[in-house]
């Protein structure tokens, strides 16, 4: 035992008088996550994240955030945004998770049974369900820790308005529960879904108004790529640091924005005005990597800015959100001379040819004001 708390075996390298030991094992292994409960009750703990190793799960917030940040004291955990509201709370996946003693285990057919199970006991935190086993959570989660190899794959019990943002490791699956991420005004709502008039069972990851009698949609990813019956897909940010519509099996991206880093403090947050945003926090400030904004698919938002990058991409019809036969774009219009005029907005026809189906110039200083919104429908139809 060492006078740093460290229970140490070494082993002797041969029999001389030279005292040459080697040290072969030793607990705990480092001064973070492998020291008992290190980021308190409901904190996880990553020995890779930095500046920080731990972090609240999803839907808390540090219970002495002034500890967090100035000494670097976890012990006091986290607490709930929110409290729990039994049908309308959600699920987040979490893989790998080293955690605290479960309370009970009951045997289960299905994943869907665990999640009821735990829904229906106000005491739930957590559960997990290993086939055919279903294990539940009811007192406060502690000694979390994240890629611990053979830890449980752990569904974290969360109000639904508190969940706006991912981080690497959490995942939404399209399990039947129904799990999606709203935006915290609770303008907008995030998931998987299979459009009303659809003929099949396709599934696609989109952008929808929340609580809209109606559903609206507003952005969707794998508009080229759906998700076909039989498969499970699931949306988070990937071991590789990347943004990720999978296969639940890992064996197939159906969509995905790739940049090339070591980051592993990114997160993709959902705005209240709409906006998918993935970000890098690495330096203690996040960087915009990529938005929906950007790459809008059928609809401009306001707050959206229309330019000479920007184009939409009709549904091909009400039931298929894969790409239709009408693009809309800006482009610069120029008269003789290479003078520059103004911009023409175009609605082509026929993604090949790029046929004008519609088109109206805004000449300089003679262009509507302020910010247009645009939805361009199957049949061609551009709404101001």
């Amino acid at each position: 035992m060492s006078y740093t708390g460290e229970l140490q075996y070494y082993r002797s390298s041969g029999v001389d008088q030279l005292g040459n030991w080697s040290l072969i094992w030793r607990k705990p292994e480092d001064k973070y996550c492998s020291i008992y409960n290190f980021c308190g009750n409901f904190g996880s703990c990553n020995i890779n994240n930095r500046p920080l190793v731990c972090k609240c799960l999803p839907g808390f917030h540090p219970n002495f955030p002034k500890d967090w940040d100035n000494s670097r004291d976890f012990s006091g955990g986290c607490t709930r945004n929110s409290r729990l509201f039994d049908e309308r709370d959600m699920f987040l996946s979490l893989n790998m998770m080293k955690v605290s003693n479960e309370d009970y285990y009951v045997a289960v057919p299905n994943d869907t049974t665990c999640r009821r199970l735990c829904l229906n006991n106000n005491q739930c935190q957590a559960y997990s369900s290993p086939h055919p086993v279903c294990i539940i959570w009811t007192s406060d989660l502690s000694d979390l820790q994240e890629e611990y190899i053979g830890g449980f794959n752990l569904s974290i019990r969360v109000a639904k308005s508190d969940i706006d943002t991912l981080k690497k490791g959490e995942w939404i699956t399209d399990d039947g529960n129904q799990t999606t991420l709203v935006s915290s005004g609770g303008t907008f709502e995030l998931g998987f879904f299979t459009p009303i008039n659809s003929s099949s069972h396709s599934r696609y990851f989109e952008i929808w108004y929340h609580k809209w009698d109606q559903q609206t949609v507003v952005w969707v990813a794998n508009r080229g790529d759906p998700i076909l019956n039989g498969s499970t897909g699931t949306f988070g940010i990937a071991e590789d640091g990347n943004l990720k519509v999978l296969d639940t099996t890992g064996k197939q991206d159906y969509w995905s924005v790739v940049f090339d880093s070591s980051s592993t403090n990114r997160t993709v947050k959902l705005m209240d005005s709409g906006n998918l945003v993935f970000s890098d926090e690495d330096n203690q400030s996040a960087t915009s990597l990529w938005e929906s904004f950007q790459n809008p698919t059928d609809t401009v938002l306001p707050g959206m800015n229309i330019s000479e990058f920007l184009s939409l991409t009709s549904w091909k019809s009400d039931g298929d959100p894969g790409f239709g036969q009408f693009m809309f774009n800006r482009n610069l219009e120029v008269i003789g001379g290479g003078a520059f005029r103004g911009y023409v907005y175009v609605i082509s026809k026929d993604r090949d040819t790029g046929v004008d189906y519609w088109r109206i110039l805004s000449e300089l200083g003679c262009g509507p004001a302020g910010k247009l919104v645009f939805d361009l429908e199957k049949a061609g139809r551009q709404i101001l």
